[in-house]
């Protein structure tokens, strides 16, 4: 478990996530981290945004959104020594305006139950 900015390191693949901040658009209010994925090993990795979950201050846990952000982090693979680096938008809901939110990451494989945490006190 980290706090915003810390670099988890999950086996070689090192992931980093910001605090979170508020936006309002046209389409919504949202809460938005921006993520870096590093990967240190020695093969290719696929990531995805919809890894990465929030849980509110409620203990609802969140997928991402596809509004909000114009850097929006989608998914792909990164080569070893690559990163990949974007935004994640979450809804901002009725009581998200402050309390402890926890960014959670969870890599979709079927080889490694590796979870992180980010824990955003607002």
């Amino acid at each position: 478990m980290g706090a915003p900015g810390d670099s988890i390191d999950m086996d070689g693949v090192v992931v980093t996530v910001s605090e979170l901040t508020y936006k309002e658009d046209v389409l919504g209010e949202y809460l938005i981290a921006s993520v870096t994925v590093q990967n240190n090993t020695d093969d290719t990795i696929s990531y995805n945004a919809f890894e990465f979950e929030l849980q509110n201050p409620g203990g609802s846990v969140e997928s991402t959104t596809f509004g909000g952000t114009d850097d929006y982090l989608g998914s792909g693979d990164i080569v070893p020594g690559g990163s990949a680096s974007g935004e994640l938008p979450w809804e901002a809901k009725n009581g998200d305006e402050s309390g402890t939110f926890i960014v959670l990451y969870e890599p979709i494989s079927f080889w490694s139950s590796d979870r992180a945490a980010w824990v955003n006190d607002r």
